[in-house]
């Protein structure tokens, strides 16, 4: 954001100094001097309150993010554990109310007002007064049909209040009232439909009914909830008729607008911890059916506001369009070539193809060049005066490239940034209730960010460009124009720049892409429908699909609503971002997992999950990424499935052990000029990079997409390999997870949770996370039921490639593959069946130890993190030298959990080695290597930078025969270590760790002993 060309934190600086030391700032700074002296009538100090305040406002009311894999809120989390202790509690009776009680209430309210008389009658209510919003406080529909009076809601009752609405014609008939409802997400959850099934007794009813609720796009508030809950200090409550919102909804100027009353939603929900919900929305359609009875089934179906979204149409009328006008863009739109063409001919066809041609037109006539870092390609943008005018936030968000050399001669090239686009349509598409608009779109700078990579560039600036800078190191090949430091500059003039760093990650701002005017008018142009119209969600949409398409297809980027947040429509990538919890808690958002009980019983911890189902949705679509991904590698070219690759890491097929995509013949001689696949995808890229540098290119402008995605996938593959870890590029995997659970509020679609893991599958936890997909509430008189969907996306993923890659091996070599710690005995074969690498044949040997670990390549499976000393003392250990286990917190953790298990039990772990220091490793290797010159039968020591317990990631028990005997015969010892997340390698059964090795709980290994298990 800038305030007046200035940025966003010097405002601030300043404002706090206009309350601090008001005068030597303003001396100081004339230009802040003006900002000050605009406000007449006011103190300095005071002008630096306002601004401050101004300030903090807008950072609260743009405090929106679009990083998918965010926690549940903590009121949400804890209300999970609170169920989970009170299902599982020893003593019941405290809860008996809840427990076998636990009846769910509904309650609709109408906005209606009535404002004429004449709307009542024939209606049998003509004759009492129930103008403005009267009629609906009458006639709210809870326990079949209550009415709001003097700030409260009765419940009919009684045979004349309860059975004498209507005529009497047919007797005493009941109430009308609600059956059941069900709420659920449509569009990957964006918007809530909710269908409420009433019942009405007699045409009086009906009537009320339809003046009330039948009222297409009408607003209406829907609430239900438990009549008992456990709060989060574990006490049994009764829900209150206070605990709603339906008296400010009745009440006449209760709420001021729909975000208020969308925020008092949101924290009813966190009072009530969860036990409540509502929706807000409009009613969309209604069905009834006339009975043999008598008696009217009606059913009404409410959508959130976000529906608007779907079919809100950009006003495409341009004012000031004459016939002549218009004949003239029917001739000439289709004949038009040069950007300067396009935009004149597309000038009159609708309000935006208006606002680009003025743009342009200010523009031209402006002197305004931006600091060139690039003076053969000079940016032209519009001043911040003239942008606002227009509509714009700033001068940076319309600008000019001129003379792309050696394509189209002196015809500039013309873009707008992303975030100026929306934040005209936001004032100038939208649809506002008073000063407040009914749906918003989130065009927040710093917190709308993307994957990306240091490699990332636009592929076709016929659809976008992004400001970019890219470092080349020992990426290419030995004749290559990059040498290995080169460093390039592409569209250096950019007013914004794309990249930014958060918390020591790379991430890209989705806002500060350039969009090509022109493509923006054509694809307006192919989305207008029969009657001349376009959709702004349809608009929005192609949009993300140019910049997925000219970006490489690293990013999957769509449209998302959040209809609790003022139906705010947003951008999410599917694309995982690395450490994304560190950039999540940068943003100040939660990333604590909820973690459901789904089976079984224990003291305190028993599950609330009525039904569970974990299920795959195969597409054709990612066929081919599976059968890649079926091998440890995980990579063709075109093709990145090391998401799958990472989930079939430590097996094989052994009928066909490689999957690629070309034929290769272990009989065919590759010809001396053939290269490999990996070395044509970097020449390309290298050519490519060249002429998007020096903007030098011509027809070829239309394969960079491809030579783009290629080289990419490549890089990316080989990133994620390098740090043992999946691409997040692949989006989101069709595994799904579906509860069922007595009824929640509070979640929200593409929150992360997870399921108790020693219930899954053993590489589940390990390989993916689960995302809240969908949220179906179900309220009848079976009580209140929440059904929760799932989609996946890969866990840890790996980040933007490193610039610094060696690209003298293949993608997917590994140098570490079956290393192991301490001795390895000859002819071992590890979990799989194969046999591990000798370490001397590996690219590490006796003349290759870096003098420092830092120095070594990372392991697979390895973890960021320091040594960290454990609670539990080791077999050195003595009263006056105590001697502790250590390694990565992770481990530490994994180990303390089943160390105290096997307490419990009476068994004491007895455990030796742990981290080992990098140079005792290494003189370790270096003496029994050179032992073994001389005896060549000797066991082979790890090499120290393949050493897991260099790594801090792995122990050994001491080998005593009765945890020799436990482990083989799969007993509580291995059972505690199994469970708490550890893993022992094939050939020791007395070495354990975590991110060496993955198995299953049965897996058999040499040694074990045949059918005993004795847990």
């Amino acid at each position: 954001m800038a305030f007046l060309g200035i940025s966003l934190d010097n405002v601030k600086e300043v404002a706090n100094g206009l309350i601090n030391n008001a005068s030597k700032v303003l001396k100081d700074n004339p230009t802040l001097a003006s900002i000050a002296s605009a406000i007449p009538g006011i103190s300095l100090i005071t002008a630096g309150v306002l601004i401050a305040d101004s300030l903090d406002n807008e950072t609260v009311s743009e405090g929106h993010g679009n990083i998918v894999g965010e926690g549940f809120d903590e009121t949400i989390i804890k209300q999970i554990e609170s169920r989970q202790k009170v299902f599982g509690s020893l003593d019941r009776t405290k809860y008996l109310k809840f427990l076998n009680a636990r009846t769910p209430w509904i309650k609709l309210s109408s906005s209606v007002n009535v404002t004429s008389d004449a709307k009542l009658e024939g209606t049998g209510l003509d004759n009492i007064d129930l103008r403005d919003n009267k009629l609906a406080q009458e006639y709210v529909l809870f326990g079949g049909t209550s009415t709001f009076k003097t700030g409260a809601i009765t419940q009919r009752s009684g045979l004349y209040d309860a059975y004498n609405i209507g005529d009497q014609s047919q007797g005493y008939r009941p109430m009308p009232g609600i059956t059941s409802i069900t709420s659920k997400n449509r569009n990957r959850g964006s918007i809530r439909e909710s269908i409420i099934n009433i019942k009405a007794y007699n045409t009086t009813q009906f009537n009320i009914i339809d003046l009330l609720y039948l009222r297409l796009g009408y607003t209406v508030l829907l609430e239900w909830g438990h009549s008992v809950y456990v709060d989060n200090n574990l006490e049994e409550k009764v829900m209150n008729e206070s605990d709603t919102l339906t008296d400010r909804f009745l009440r006449q100027g209760g709420f001021n607008n729909q975000k208020e009353l969308l925020n008092a939603i949101a924290e009813n929900k966190k009072k009530l911890c969860g036990n409540y919900d509502a929706v807000y929305g409009k009613v969309s359609n209604f069905s009834w059916n006339f009975e043999t009875d008598g008696s009217y089934t009606i059913t009404l179906t409410v959508l959130s506001l976000g529906d608007v979204i779907e079919s809100l149409k950009i006003n495409t009328i341009a004012k000031g369009k004459t016939s002549d006008e218009k004949k003239t863009e029917e001739e000439g739109g289709d004949e038009a070539k040069t950007n300067k063409e396009i935009i004149n001919s597309y000038k009159n066809k609708d309000s935006i193809s208006k606002l680009f041609y003025q743009a342009y037109e200010e523009l031209k006539n402006t002197n305004n060049e931006l600091s060139s870092n690039d003076s053969e390609h000079p940016v032209s943008a519009l001043t911040d005066e003239v942008a606002r005018e227009l509509g714009f936030s700033n001068g940076g968000d319309f600008i000019s490239i001129q003379e792309y050399s050696g394509w189209i001669t002196s015809d500039p090239f013309i873009y707008v940034r992303l975030g100026g686009f929306l934040h005209y349509l936001k004032n100038n598409s939208l649809i506002y209730s008073g000063e407040t608009s009914i749906i918003d779109i989130d065009n927040n700078e710093e917190r709308n960010i993307i994957f990306t990579t240091p490699y990332a560039i636009s592929a076709d600036p016929r659809i976008c460009i992004i400001k970019t800078d890219i470092t080349v190191q020992n990426i290419g090949l030995a004749d290559s124009f990059l040498s290995d430091t080169d460093s390039y500059k592409v569209f250096a003039n950019l007013p914004y720049d794309f990249k930014t760093t958060i918390k020591n990650i790379e991430v890209g701002q989705l806002m500060n892409v350039y969009i090509n005017v022109p493509f923006i008018l054509k694809s307006m142009d192919e989305l207008r429908d029969e009657n001349g119209n376009i959709s702004l969600y349809s608009l929005l949409d192609k949009i993300c699909s140019g910049i997925n398409d000219s970006l490489g297809n690293i990013n999957t980027l769509s449209l998302a609503v959040d209809d609790e947040d003022n139906n705010r429509l947003y951008f999410i990538d599917e694309t995982a971002l690395p450490e994304k919890d560190q950039l999540l808690e940068s943003f100040g958002y939660s990333t604590k997992n909820a973690i459901f009980e789904i089976f079984g019983y224990t003291p305190n911890n028993a599950t609330f999950v009525s039904n569970l189902s974990i299920k795959t949705e195969i597409t054709n679509d990612i066929a081919t990424m599976i059968t890649v991904g079926a091998q440890a590698n995980g990579q063709a070219v075109g093709e990145d499935a090391t998401a799958f690759s990472k989930w079939n890491k430590g097996l094989i097929d052994r009928i066909i052990p490689e999957k690629n995509d070309k034929k290769k013949s272990v009989e065919e001689e590759k010809p001396e000029e053939e290269k490999p696949d990996y070395e044509g995808t970097i020449e390309e890229y290298e050519d490519f990079i060249d002429s998007m540098a020096t903007q030098k290119f011509t027809d070829s402008i239309d394969s960079f997409k491809s030579v783009l995605k290629n080289f990419l996938t490549y890089i990316q593959g080989q990133q994620s390999q390098k740090e043992g870890k999946a691409s997040g590029t692949v989006g989101f995997i069709p595994v799904s997870l579906n509860l069922d659970i007595v009824g929640l509020s509070g979640m929200k679609i593409l929150q992360k949770f997870t399921i108790n893991q020693k219930f899954l599958p053993y590489n589940y936890p390990e390989s993916i996370e689960f995302l809240v997909k969908g949220l179906n509430q179900k309220v009848d008189n079976n009580g209140w039921t929440t059904s929760i969907e799932s989609l996946s996306i890969p866990k840890n993923t790996s980040t933007g490639a490193n610039p610094t890659l060696p690209a003298s091996q293949p993608p997917f070599t590994s140098t570490n593959e079956g290393s192991n710690t301490g001795t390895v005995p000859q002819n071992a074969t590890n979990a799989v069946g194969g046999t591990p690498k000798k370490t001397s044949g590996a690219k590490y040997s006796v003349n290759n130890i870096p003098t420092t670990r830092d120095l070594c390549k990372a392991l697979p499976g390895e973890i960021k993190g320091s040594i960290v000393k454990s609670k539990i003392q080791n077999a050195y250990s003595t009263v006056k030298n105590p001697n502790y286990v250590k390694g990565k917190k992770e481990l530490v953790d994994k180990l303390e959990k089943a160390y105290d298990v096997l307490l419990k039990q009476g068994i004491k772990l007895d455990i030796g080695d742990s981290a080992r220091s990098y140079d005792v490793q290494r003189q370790a290797y270096i003496t029994n290597e050179a032992a073994r010159k001389s005896n060549p039968k000797l066991p082979y020591k790890a090499h120290p930078c393949q050493g897991y317990h260099v790594a801090g990631q792995a122990f050994d028990l001491n080998q005593t025969s009765s945890q020799d005997k436990d482990i083989k015969s799969h007993g509580k010892i291995y059972k505690a270590l199994y469970d708490a997340g550890l893993r022992r390698i094939a050939n020791e059964w007395w070495h354990w760790g975590i991110g060496e090795a993955s198995h299953t709980i049965n897996q058999r290994f040499p040694g074990d002993i045949k059918n005993i298990n004795i847990y």
